[in-house]
């Protein structure tokens, strides 16, 4: 050992300072996008404060005295994992065992499931009579368990049910077996499932009044509140987008209230100050901006954890299992609270070799260049495969074909290569751009040291805005549009019901519109009026001249026309009617229910 290593301070890793340093490092990286937005949309830089500029500038410096300090930032985490696990970018070998045709969620069959995976894994064999005997190297063998939290909680309970034939005679020394095996097997839930249910949690805290406005705003579809019931790469996407409109805001205050003063562009002061500032909003007397950093908080964890998967970061993914107890417990998430303590018990009871061994192993990489997964995200894609196989009604060929899936999807590859489908959202900046500039109007971060309420509509009232009348309504394609009355139509409607020939459902819909009225204030956002799904009252007057030309042109062809129509078509060209749809159009409209317009609203949606 040389005298430089022999200097290096040698202690104990300690994951959670690790956690802090991966989120100095996302600090960091925001700070060098907001930069990178400023500068590169010309309406945002030409009115950004001065403080910002000062700041932007100080920032460029620093990273061109510094060139590789950026890059060190953004590849920590991945080359600190690199450096724990040597075989780190190995291609895991992995085994396709056959279908077991058992259903895990029935007690009798659950436990003819985990027999036949005992007997796959080598951990019991079956002898010329038919029993079964413990393996030799059962007892000095590990099985690492993963799986969602039914499966792994249902493992749980087959220890009482097994144990419980442990006092009838005769029985003993078979329960006594297959306990043994049983109690080699390791028993943890996995993180994909995890980090699904912790987006169900954020939806069941933040939905009502803030998500479901924003989707409003948006014109979102197929979300509600529990993430499993719509579409899920919408519901991730539109907290991704909330998240990155905030992001925005509070850096923007941070920047104004000279957070980067006298630090010559450091981002290592400037991310320390930003900590400190997050954390003080976290507590604000405004409890609108205090919601908004307790969200962004929890949506930062959610977004690092995933980026971690992929990463194959185990400390971080253990730090956030323990740390989100108290989360699973104030959402409800009982068997999640129960299992991640489970999990914890399972993991830190284990000596330090083979939890070692664990943490190394723990994330599969199935190609080349490719990211890591989860082990249950491995089972999900055989179940996958198995989808695809060829139908038989016969169920026993079914399961012995199962054994060639893992053949049979490398032949495909290996001949019609590699299928990647790269989907980008290609609304992702002009919504975020929206939801930025209604977070501005509501006051997110504007006055965080003074006192607020937070009401049930507080952002809701900043989306149901009023329709400009005088101008046609924007993003017109996206509304639904009311049929116009053919002249065939209006006759029928004349003779039989006695209704008037400009629109039948006018006078029913009227009152669905009086919250879409016209306004000029700058609190409004023209963007948002695509979530309404009627016609606003400033397009009578055209419909009205449409409407005459038709009959004009009708009464030219029907010369036996009843004295009814023809009474009716002079007082549809008399100017009275011109002049009343006018005075409709330019009237004042009553002020707007915010709870009978959220209602329609969610309707439509």
């Amino acid at each position: 050992m040389n005298e430089e290593e022999s200097e290096i301070e040698l202690r104990p890793f300690d994951p959670r300072e690790h956690v802090e340093i991966v989120k100095a490092a996302k600090r960091i990286h925001q700070l060098v996008m907001f930069k990178k937005w400023c500068a590169g949309d010309e309406v945002v830089s030409s009115n950004t404060h001065g403080s910002i500029i000062s700041a932007c500038s100080d920032i460029d410096k620093f990273l061109s005295a510094n060139p590789a300090a950026l890059k060190n930032i953004k590849t920590y985490q991945q080359e600190s994992v690199k450096y724990w696990n040597v075989a780190h970018n190995t291609v895991d070998q992995v085994m396709l065992f056959p279908i077991c045709p058992r259903n895990e969620m029935k007690n009798d069959e659950a436990t003819l499931a985990m027999q036949h995976m005992m007997e796959e894994l080598g951990m019991l064999y079956e002898t010329d009579r038919g029993n079964l005997r413990l393996s030799k190297l059962a007892n000095r063998r590990l099985i690492f368990q993963y799986g969602d939290v039914l499966s792994i909680k249902k493992w749980y309970d087959l220890q009482f049910y097994i144990l419980r034939k442990m006092t009838h005679i005769g029985r003993e020394d078979y329960v006594a077996m297959i306990m043994s095996s049983y109690k080699r097997f390791i028993k943890i839930h996995d993180y994909l499932h995890e980090n699904i249910h912790r987006v169900q949690a954020i939806y069941k805290l933040f939905y009502g009044g803030f998500i479901q406005a924003v989707q409003a705003l948006l014109g979102s579809r197929r979300i509600k509140m529990d993430p499993t019931k719509g579409s899920w790469k919408e519901h991730k996407l539109i907290v991704r987008k909330m998240y990155y409109a905030l992001e925005r805001l509070r850096i923007e205050l941070f920047l104004k209230r000279g957070g980067a003063e006298n630090s010559d562009g450091d981002l290592w002061i400037i991310q320390e100050r930003y900590k400190t500032f997050c954390l003080n909003l976290e507590q604000s007397r405004c409890s609108i901006s205090r919601m908004c950093a307790i969200f962004m908080k929890v949506i930062q964890n959610w977004l690092i954890c995933e980026e971690s998967i992929s990463i194959g970061d185990w400390a971080v993914l253990e730090v956030y299992g323990c740390d989100w107890i108290d989360f699973w417990a104030s959402t409800g998430k009982h068997q999640y609270l129960l299992e991640s303590k489970r999990r914890m018990e399972a993991l830190y009871s284990l000596s330090w070799m083979d939890l070692e061994y664990h943490r190394m192993g723990r994330f599969p990489r199935l190609n080349s260049g490719r990211k890591l997964m989860t082990m249950d995200n491995l089972c999900e894609t055989q179940v996958h495969f198995e989808k695809r196989m060829a139908k038989n009604p016969n169920f026993p060929t079914v399961i012995k074909r199962s054994r060639h899936i893992q053949a049979g999807e490398r032949c495909r590859r290996e001949m019609f290569g590699m299928q990647y489908k790269q989907k980008k959202e290609p609304s992702l900046a002009n919504d975020v751009n929206k939801i930025y500039e209604l977070f501005k109007l509501v006051g997110v971060f504007q006055s965080p040291d003074d006192s607020s309420e937070l009401g049930d509509n507080t952002f809701w009232k900043r989306v149901i805005v009023e329709t400009n009348k005088s101008k046609t309504p924007v993003e017109w394609h996206r509304r639904k549009q009311d049929v116009m009355v053919s002249p065939k139509e209006a006759k029928v409607l004349e003779v039989i019901w006695d209704k008037t020939v400009l629109r039948p459902s006018m006078e029913n819909d009227k009152k669905k519109d009086d919250y879409i009225s016209a306004s000029d204030d700058d609190s409004s956002i023209g963007d948002i009026n695509s979530i309404s799904s009627v016609i606003s009252v400033g397009t009578v007057d055209d419909m009205v001249e449409e409407q005459v030309r038709d009959m004009s042109d009708m009464m030219g062809m029907l010369n036996s026309v009843d004295a009814n129509i023809e009474a009716t078509s002079k007082d549809l060209s008399d100017e009275s009617v011109f002049a009343a749809s006018k005075a409709i159009a330019n009237r004042e409209d009553p002020e707007i229910d915010e709870e009978e317009a959220k209602d329609d609203i969610l309707k439509k949606l």
